[in-house]
């Protein structure tokens, strides 16, 4: 009796296992998602029990950042934003242009808000702060 147990705990596993079907590969076409994806220079996530937050660092193209006699670029910020739930709420916004940003702090403040304080340009360095919900994001300067 144990050997039949075995046997179907065997068969009823390597189900399981290799129960996925046939894996897919599907070219995106999508000339911008293509661009932005190909453009990402940092992501970062963080998360609590209500929402997560992810930032992508996004370069933008050669000579953005204006600066004369150079090719240097601008960077925006993309913030995803969702809930933690079976049907999540989500929201994607993005900010910017910046030269140089870094990010000086990048952190939950309670269940509700995030917050995220950037630092950005060169030689005169400017902050800003953010304040990240699940549905806003509201911006102050420092």
């Amino acid at each position: 009796m144990k050997n039949y147990l075995i046997i179907i705990s065997f068969i009823f596993i390597s189900d399981i296992v290799h129960g996925q079907g046939k894996i897919s590969i599907t070219k995106i076409e999508s000339k911008s998602w293509t661009s932005t994806l190909c453009s990402v220079d940092t992501v970062i996530r963080k998360s609590n029990d209500v929402m997560s937050v992810s930032l992508f660092k996004i370069s933008n193209p050669s000579g953005s950042a204006h600066v004369p006699e150079t090719d240097e670029v601008s960077k925006r910020i993309l913030i995803a934003v969702s809930s933690i739930d079976d049907s999540p709420e989500q929201h994607l916004y993005t900010i910017g242009n910046f030269y140089n940003p870094k990010i000086v702090k990048f952190d939950k403040l309670n269940n509700n808000n995030f917050q995220l304080i950037l630092r950005y340009g060169s030689p005169n360095s400017k902050e800003v702060s953010f304040t990240i919900t699940l549905g806003n994001i509201l911006m102050s300067n420092k």
